[in-house]
């Protein structure tokens, strides 16, 4: 948590409610969202309808989205619980008039995700990228787990990422997310998905990378200079 920015106080303050349910004050709702001691779709509406008493902003509500779409590693949430979360939130497949499963400032009404498939797309790549490397024990690489959405947003998102050298975009057309890092992302899977190594955890990578690979070349003539990234991958 001190890598988030966490202080000490902040720890108590966490410790306090996940613990004894005390409100220390300074607390927001992100932090009551993720030290919840029910920390289930339930549990979490009754945080917004009964203890969330300032405004949730749009922005506030992009940073929900993004932690059901992977972020919930960096909080100690185990990749099945992540898994859950991310399948009652986004669904199997891509759609883009899908509900947000919790209600928010107390509306009558679910609202519609409110991150883009850019936005999705490189959450999945990047998080998968971040396991494909192992520098960060929590994370689990959640697209492995959801390959049937990781190949519905190929036919909707933003080519840019896929662009080869250095004429790729600062930002996708709908200003969502960055090419240049999801392109990042999509080498390292390209790389891993190549050669078969000998370990155990080395070949549970592979054979992931693999399977992302396979769905990433199904799509490759739609899909700008991905056969040149992967060519690239495969001199590397």
């Amino acid at each position: 948590m001190t890598k988030h920015g966490a202080t000490r106080k902040n720890l108590r303050n966490c410790k306090s409610y996940f613990f004894d349910k005390v409100d220390c004050g300074n607390f927001s709702f992100l932090d009551k969202f993720l030290f919840y001691p029910e920390p289930t779709f339930d549990g979490w509406q009754r945080l917004f309808d009964e203890e969330v008493e300032e405004t949730v902003t749009d922005q506030n509500v992009k940073t929900l989205n993004n932690m059901f779409c992977g972020q919930l590693a960096d909080y100690f949430f185990c990749i099945e619980d992540q898994d859950y979360y991310f399948k009652t939130t986004f669904g199997d497949v891509y759609d883009k008039d899908r509900k947000f499963p919790l209600r928010i400032n107390q509306e009558s009404q679910y609202r519609t995700i409110a991150i883009t498939e850019n936005a999705i797309f490189l959450q999945l790549v990047n998080r998968m990228s971040k396991w494909l490397k192992a520098k960060d024990s929590k994370e689990q690489g959640i697209a492995r787990f959801n390959e049937r959405y990781f190949e519905s947003l190929l036919p909707v998102i933003d080519t840019a990422p896929f662009i080869a050298g250095s004429d790729i975009p600062r930002e996708t057309s709908d200003g969502s997310a960055k090419p240049d890092i999801t392109r990042a992302g999509l080498r390292t899977i390209l790389k891993f998905s190549i050669e078969q190594p000998q370990t155990e955890s080395g070949n549970e990578r592979f054979e992931a990378a693999r399977r992302l690979t396979e769905i990433l070349m199904d799509y490759a003539d739609d899909l700008a200079d991905l056969r040149s990234l992967y060519a690239e991958a495969k001199r590397i």
